[in-house]
């Protein structure tokens, strides 16, 4: 047999109390270290102290515990829980059984007991005893209706208003079914929901009609399954509340929406047919006019007929305005997407409304932000129509001092930039009580009998309408007799092509200034200083040549006066003639800015020795040009600003080209050769985004790449097709791809697509192709120069660089750039890949890079990224592995000799 000392020792090593006592439950005979852990007390002073394991208990779990001892003998053993409080005043909460021990005679001999800490899991009852209370009183409180039912659709819980809607008590209700309270239809309806949910486990929602009496209620219901702490659905929690008033009154608002919307059409009608009747004849009034107007000779005649041209003339514009008017308010515009570069076609329509502007010896400036993207993609027509509404609106009002359109960059959101135009004016200014009234349909702030402006009210509330459109609001600010400010801040699209790295053709250059409106000369100033161009500037001719003979002299010459041929005192054609005839200023060259209504003959460039003119408002990028081309920076070439000869041959024209393209040099390689040959590009980055823009806009011809991410080409080519089922005319689909055999030509015509070119493509096989599919020649003949600028080194094959971008020496410096700046991000996503052992991303990015390495001629490294490509496929990671490091090895003295390009080394 064991000894006591091996069970004493088994007993010490028991995390639970033992313990036992003598028969009056007082002292206490044996204790193992556990009791005297949770008393914390010594095990000799609780077994010397009779009494103090008691008087150690909690005072309100005493009683329960003397008496339950005092009846052990009757009851031989009982369970309860009580707390020990320690002497630092700490509690825990013991679980204790308690059982009468018998000697061999059968008689008592004390009281064994054993103890568990439960206090964990007694504060866990009790949070949970409290967070029940809350919900109880929360679902009680609640005005709608609450139910709990479980897998078998038995009611567990309700609250008050539940059983109150019933007419039933809780007792009466817990454990019925739906069929126990409602009528067979509906309770059928609630089991097939109650199985939804249980089968989904997602939220059910609906609103339900009942009949009542002779109308109907509506009742909102929610229900949402219950699950265990294993996740497994038991039941169904549900709730429901009355909607009756909320839906009638929905139902009357649509009522009444209909019916001012039914209201606004027919007015709209009206006002598009009553416009569409007047213009037939007042076409035919107009057309007749000018026939007799080639005809009369009798001035008083043509007196007449003038005025009557005037006339019609007037009367046309606002049957326009009104015919627009009608469109927009009808719901019939809708905002087209295209892309165009916002500086160059806002400055042309700008310059259109110039000659008005200058006519009244106004000065139209024009001031974009620097950050403002080069190329946006949204609705030209509409923002040309919104700005010169707002120019001519300003002109109209403004009687001297000048007429100013700002651009800003106020901030980017994924792929769409946020502008703000505003157009300011030294104007008559509006009185605060008529701002309100200003857009609204035929109201002016202008009442008065004498109708000094004229006007029919509708421009303002056009152009108000079309910004909202836009997703924006026309605002104004305004100070009697200082002028307005109309602007709105729009949303358009942008891509990898819209941001153009600035150039440093102009960078330490220094030109003068000599501009006399200060808000010309500031928006001059920090257009140039942006360029990095060091600028001087001054307001009269006598201050310009006192300045340029000073910094002569001072052995810092100034290479370059911009000026303006209008200037107070002395005229610009003066100051000409001053540097001209002093021998130390001479050889400085000048640039006039002419307004729009001066003609050639006011001033002789010849005799004045001019180098170039601008016309007013200036193009950013005219005075870019017109600086690096007077300053020899460039090689003379015709400038933006200059006249260019036009092909009359009516097989070419500009098409609208969809480019599906998620590599970022191959972009920019595809948009610049499209660009070049007069066609406008919209660029989608993978396949979803070329369906969308597709779906959004129309198109000539699409170009595909095949292998994008999200949706590749061929899923987007199936579903533009089938987009394109009804259509009469169906829209060709080149696809581009790195893939060149006769399987690879023959899958992409299966998909759908009409033709395909293999990357890396050439200038002159794109048009060509192009030219095969619409039946429409490129502006231009592909170049063969340049080719004769190809360095003959190691790394890269500079013929074919050339050869790929038509011997574009800028396009090709343009290229490079886009991949210096992008290719640690593309070796980074190849490692990425590896790293985590994605085959599928591997492949993308390693056939991303090859096109881009390709097209710029570095063959080998080519190779080792369509190595990678071809292993990615293969799903042989390790390998791929290998060859990676032959490929990051590869691309260090690469990027040497690229960067070396750049630089012009």
């Amino acid at each position: 047999m064991l000894s006591s000392d091996h069970y004493s020792g088994l007993l010490n090593i028991v995390s639970d109390l033992v313990w036992s006592f003598a028969l009056d439950g007082q002292k206490l005979l044996y204790l193992n270290p556990a009791v005297a852990s949770i008393y914390d007390r010594s095990s000799d002073e609780l077994q010397s102290q009779p009494g103090l394991w008691l008087d150690s208990i909690h005072h309100d779990d005493q009683p329960l515990l003397r008496k339950n001892l005092a009846a052990i003998t009757e009851n031989i053993q009982f369970n309860q829980k009580f707390r020990i409080v320690q002497p630092d005043g700490s509690k825990h909460w013991l679980l204790g059984f308690f059982c009468l021990v018998f000697d061999e005679s059968g008689k008592p001999a004390y009281i064994g007991g054993t103890a568990s800490d439960v206090t964990s899991r007694m504060k866990v009852e009790q949070k949970f005893d409290e967070s029940q209370a809350i919900y109880d009183s929360l679902v009680e409180s609640l005005p709608i209706n609450v139910f709990r039912k479980d897998r078998d659709g038995k009611i567990v819980f309700a609250n008050g208003r539940y059983c109150k809607d019933l007419e039933l008590p809780l007792d009466k209700v817990i454990g019925l079914d739906d069929f126990d309270l409602f009528d067979e239809e509906l309770a059928k309806k609630y089991k097939k929901d109650d199985e939804w949910v249980l089968q989904t486990g997602l939220p059910f929602h609906d609103i339900e009609e009942h009949a009542s009496g002779d109308d109907s209620i509506f009742v909102e219901v929610l229900k949402a399954a219950v699950t265990d702490k294993h996740g497994r659905r038991i039941g169904i929690q549900g709730m429901f509340w009355d909607v009756t008033d909320r839906r009638k009154a929905e139902e009357a608002l649509r009522s009444a929406k209909e019916l001012a919307e039914s209201a606004s059409r027919a007015k709209s009608d009206f006002l598009a047919n009553v416009s569409h009747e007047i213009r037939t004849p007042m076409n035919g009034i107009i057309g007749m006019t000018d026939l007799l107007l080639g005809s009369v000779t009798n001035r008083e005649h043509r007196d007449y007929l003038d005025l009557i041209q005037t006339s019609s003339q007037s009367l046309l514009k606002l049957i326009n305005n009104i015919l627009d008017f009608s469109k927009i308010e009808s719901g019939k515009v809708q905002l087209e997407s295209q892309r165009f570069n916002l500086r160059d076609t806002l400055g042309d329509t700008l310059r259109s409304l110039a000659i008005r502007v200058h006519a009244k010896n106004l000065e139209l400036i024009v001031d974009v932000a620097p950050d403002v993207p080069a190329e946006i993609v949204g609705d030209l027509t509409r923002l040309r129509q919104v700005m010169v509404n707002l120019v001519s609106n300003a002109t109209k009002f403004t009687h001297s001092g000048m007429v100013k359109v700002v651009i800003e960059n106020v901030g980017f959101s994924n792929d769409k930039v946020n502008l703000r135009f505003s157009v300011k004016d030294s104007g008559i200014g509006i009185p605060d009580d008529k701002l309100a009234m200003i857009f609204s349909e035929f109201e002016q702030a202008d009442t008065s009998t004498t109708r000094e402006y004229g006007g029919t009210g509708l421009g303002l509330a056009i152009a108000s309408r079309i910004v909202k459109l836009m997703g924006g609001e026309l605002q104004v600010t305004s100070t009697l007799g200082k002028g307005s400010e109309f602007f709105f801040v729009g949303a358009f699209h942008t891509d990898s092509t819209s941001f153009v790295e600035k150039s440093d053709l102009l960078d330490g250059q220094t030109v003068l200034l000599v501009v006399r409106n200060p808000e010309m000369m500031a928006s001059l100033t920090k257009t140039l200083n942006y360029w990095n161009v060091r600028t001087f500037g001054c307001d009269d001719a006598k201050k310009a040549i006192k300045l340029l003979k000073g910094m002569a002299l001072a052995e810092d010459p100034i290479p370059l006066v911009i000026t303006d041929i209008d200037l107070p005192e002395d005229d610009g054609p003066t100051l000409a003639l001053w540097i001209r005839g002093d021998d130390v200023v001479a050889k400085t060259k000048i640039i006039f800015l002419t307004a729009t209504n001066i003609s050639e003959g006011v001033f002789d460039r010849g005799q004045l020795g001019i180098d170039d003119q601008l016309l007013k408002p200036v193009k950013e990028q005219d005075l870019v040009d017109s600086i690096a081309s007077v300053l020899c920076l460039v090689e003379p070439v015709t400038t933006s600003h200059g006249t260019r000869p036009v092909d009359e041959n009516s097989s070419q024209r500009a098409l609208r080209i969809l480019l599906a393209e998620d590599n970022l040099v191959n972009q920019k390689l595809a948009v610049t050769l499209l660009q070049k040959a007069g066609h406008s590009v919209v660029v989608a980055s993978n396949g979803q985004e070329a369906i969308d823009k597709f779906i959004q806009s129309e198109f000539d011809v699409v170009l595909m790449d095949v292998q994008m991410p999200e949706v590749d080409g061929f899923e987007a080519t199936f579903q533009i097709r089938k987009l394109q089922t009804q259509a009469q005319h169906r829209v060709p689909i080149i696809a581009l791809t790195a893939h060149a055999s006769a399987a690879d030509r023959k899958r992409c015509l299966a998909a759908g697509m009409d033709e395909y070119i293999s990357k890396p493509f050439r200038s002159a096989e794109l048009y060509e192709l192009i030219e095969s599919q619409t039946g429409y020649r490129s502006k231009i003949e592909t170049a063969s120069g340049g080719q004769a600028e190809a360095k003959a080194v190691r790394l890269v094959d500079w013929a074919h660089a050339f050869e790929t971008v038509g011997g574009d020496h800028q396009l090709l410096h343009e290229l490079i750039k886009v991949f210096l700046k992008d290719r640690d991000s593309l070796v980074d996503n190849i490692r990425n890949a590896l790293e985590s052992d994605n085959d599928k991303e591997l492949r993308l990015s390693a056939h991303s890079i090859k096109g881009a390495l390709t097209h710029l001629g570095a063959r080998e490294s080519a190779e080792l990224a369509m190595k990678m490509e071809s292993l990615a496929s293969k799903q042989d990671i390790n390998s791929a592995r290998s060859v990676f490091e032959k490929f990051a090895s590869s691309l260090e003295p690469l990027t040497a000799e690229l960067k070396e390009f750049v630089s012009g080394k």
